[in-house]
């Protein structure tokens, strides 16, 4: 029995050697003998390969993706910002103007409806509601207000000084009418709320604000949502929103693929993504600028634009007490060491349009608005360190034996700032100063600069909000001397919103709503301390040293004279009762173009107050007034003498695209809105072939 069993599974094996090596006679009979051997792939690339269609947009980005809300500074990155332009609602959209030119199709009609105190009025469409079917509404308002001035992310979240001025924000109409009061006037209040995140999934993440979003967008407001994203991979889908009450976006659906810049240029050469959106090297710069240099005019035309980004890179100091950088000499004697040019090329890994060099500690050097003021007026390293106690002896300054040491911080995952890191450390080294390095995680950027933490100044970009007076109260520190309310404020509950039963219905739409609900959280009332929390959250006190209050008083009111004494003055006409003065912005702009476009479109509404150019407040006689240009110098001078950070460059990235996308004539945006709107702000007006 077990020998029969054996001899048939031999015989078996025989037979499928026999049939193996027919077929290796049939093959090799029908293959043309003297071919060379099957070429291996060009390039191994990690980009992940799709076929392009029409109706998909395909994106090639080498950002590093650690989160998707654009308020929290420590998850920017110039992708996760252009998929939040194309997720959420914006109640302004950027414009050639200036920021918050043209409102969006959220709002059917905004104006400043009073001026003392100042107030601005937001009625919402009606039908505008998160991908869940959640309205939205006052509560998302409040919300983000909420977060932006809560005292424990201090540090975390990207420019709170316009959030800090408001005093109160109230709910009509079922939250379809939005008041939002000021404690002071503030003229760039358009750049507030833009975008806006679902409050209700946010507040409920376990998280917690800076948590909630890390792992992308459960819920969408704007023309597409997010149907997955695989970290591992480096995709990012989204698809049209078919909740979204405007026109309909054209594209379907956008793909981001996330990589290295070779790796990504290769596929972009395949045809395997339409776009690219990076932060080149110089090679891939030149590899690019050669390819549509090459290409003009013609059918595969690639097309190049680069992109200032919204941000700054800077060398933030710890001015927490007690620490060696809380010395202003010590901090102008650093800066004096570093070679800011040389600092740029590595930050922008030697692509000479990689970045543009800062003249002012207030404003993005790529949005002109005022007229800056020089850089710093630091002396020499040894006149600086010297009013510190500090001598050079040898190699380095020294005082009583002790060399002069600090801790450099830095975003580990970041090779530009990694690569600047290195250069910060050699020229310190020349000039005398130990700079020992410490990589860091993205999650302990936030901490970086606390009171107890190692890192003595911490290399970082940090984005910034379009307002440079919300900046400038960023930066100072003096949000709570201007609005008392912002000190110690109730957490924000569902419970907080009266319910929608015993909410007053709209006013008529020749009125403002008048603000009579119940207000979600109203003014403290009490006096201003005389020491306020440190402009980087590191929980050191900087006094608001007078009188930058009212000069920021001047700043915040926009560029008509305004008082600069604590009490604003109203016009005669206010005074006695009859409409006040008060700027408008209304309209609801149709879906698609330019903002200039939909500005042209969509005139303002009537509004049952007279419109003028500018907020402002107004001088009583015999008073004294400066303008806000004049308010904005003196503030970038008292920044640039307390040296609290060394704007070093803004950053610019590259846009190139690709012949599928020439063959729709697909235009970029005008850079001034790429600024502020990022890359893909008429990326839903792209046409398709569908």
């Amino acid at each position: 029995m077990n020998i029969t069993r054996r001899r048939s599974l031999e015989e078996g094996r025989g037979r499928r050697v026999l049939l193996f090596l027919m077929l290796s006679v049939l093959v090799s009979g029908c293959t043309p003998p003297g071919l060379p051997a099957a070429l291996p792939p060009l390039v191994s690339d990690t980009a992940p390969r799709a076929p392009v269609v029409d109706d998909l947009i395909s994106i090639g980005t080498d950002s590093v993706i650690s989160g998707f809300n654009p308020y929290v500074a420590q998850q920017f990155s110039p992708a996760a910002r252009a998929i939040a332009g194309l997720v959420l609602p914006t109640v302004f959209t950027p414009g050639n103007d200036g920021p918050g030119a043209a409102p969006t199709a959220l709002v059917d009609r905004v104006a400043v409806t009073s001026l003392d105190p100042f107030t601005v009025t937001y009625s919402l469409n009606r039908g505008a509601a998160w991908s869940d079917g959640t309205p939205i509404a006052a509560e998302d308002f409040s919300y983000l207000w909420q977060q932006m001035i809560d005292p424990e992310l201090a540090g975390s979240v990207v420019s709170p000084g316009g959030y800090q001025l408001i005093s109160a924000i109230t709910s009509a109409d079922a939250g379809k009418t939005v008041i939002v009061q000021f404690a002071k006037p503030y003229a760039q209040w358009r750049t507030l709320f833009s975008p806006l995140l679902p409050a209700r999934s946010v507040k409920d993440n376990p998280g917690g604000f800076l948590a909630a979003l890390t792992g992308g967008f459960a819920v969408a407001g704007g023309p597409y949502k997010m149907t997955s994203y695989d970290a591992v991979v480096g995709e990012i889908k989204l698809a049209r929103n078919d909740k979204y009450w405007a026109k309909p976006p054209g594209p379907s659906a956008v793909v981001l693929r996330t990589g290295s810049s070779e790796d990504l240029l290769n596929a972009f050469t395949r045809g395997d993504v339409n776009a690219l959106y990076l932060s080149p090297d110089a090679v891939t710069a030149s590899t690019l600028e050669q390819a549509a240099a090459n290409t003009v005019g013609g059918p595969g035309a690639v097309r190049l634009q680069p992109i200032p980004q919204p941000s700054l890179t800077s060398l933030r100091f710890n001015t927490s007490p007690g620490r060696l950088t809380a010395n202003p000499a010590i901090r102008r004697g650093v800066a004096a060491a570093l070679d800011e040019e040389s600092l740029q090329s590595s930050i922008s890994l030697g692509w000479a349009a990689g970045s543009t060099a800062p003249v002012s500690q207030l404003q993005l050097p790529a949005d002109p608005v005022h007229v800056a003021t020089s850089a710093g007026n630091t002396g020499s390293v040894a006149s600086e360190l010297g009013d510190a106690g500090y001598q050079r002896s040898g190699l380095y300054y020294r005082q009583d034996a002790a060399v002069l040491s600090i801790t450099l911080g830095y975003p580990v995952d970041d090779i530009h700032l990694t690569a600047a890191a290195v250069r910060i450390q050699s020229q310190l080294a020349e000039n005398g100063i130990v700079a020992n390095l410490l990589p860091l995680a993205p999650v302990d950027l936030a901490a970086a600069l606390a009171v107890e933490a190692p890192a003595d100044a911490l290399l970082q970009t940090v984005p910034r909000s379009a307002s440079d007076a919300a900046e400038a109260v960023s930066q100072l520190g003096c949000g709570a001397a201007l609005n008392p309310s912002v000190i110690a404020l109730p957490s924000l509950s569902a419970s907080s919103l009266p319910p929608s039963s015993t909410r007053p219905s709209a006013s008529s739409s020749t009125a403002a709503p008048t603000p009579t609900a119940t207000p979600i959280r109203t003014p403290i009332g009490t006096a201003p301390p005389t020491t306020v929390a440190g402009p980087l959250g590191n929980g050191g006190e900087d006094p608001c040293p007078d009188p930058l209050p009212f000069q920021l008083t001047a700043l915040l009111g926009g560029d008509q004279p305004i008082v600069v004494q604590p009490e604003v003055g109203l016009p005669e006409a206010a005074q006695s009762g009859e409409s006040p003065v008060a700027a408008t912005t209304t309209g609801t702009p149709a879906a698609g173009g330019s903002s200039t476009a939909r500005a042209a479109e969509n005139p303002p509404m009537s509004s049952p107050l007279p419109t003028v150019g500018t907020v402002s407040t107004y001088a009583r006689p015999g008073t004294s007034a400066i303008t806000a240009a004049q308010a904005f110098t003196l503030i970038d001078d008292e920044l640039w003498q307390r040296m609290d950070s060394i704007p070093l460059a803004q950053p610019v990235l590259l846009l190139a695209l690709g012949p599928a996308l020439a063959k729709f004539q697909v235009e970029p945006a005008d850079a001034s809105e790429q600024l502020w709107g990022g890359p893909l702000l008429d990326l839903p007006q792209w046409p398709t072939s569908k």
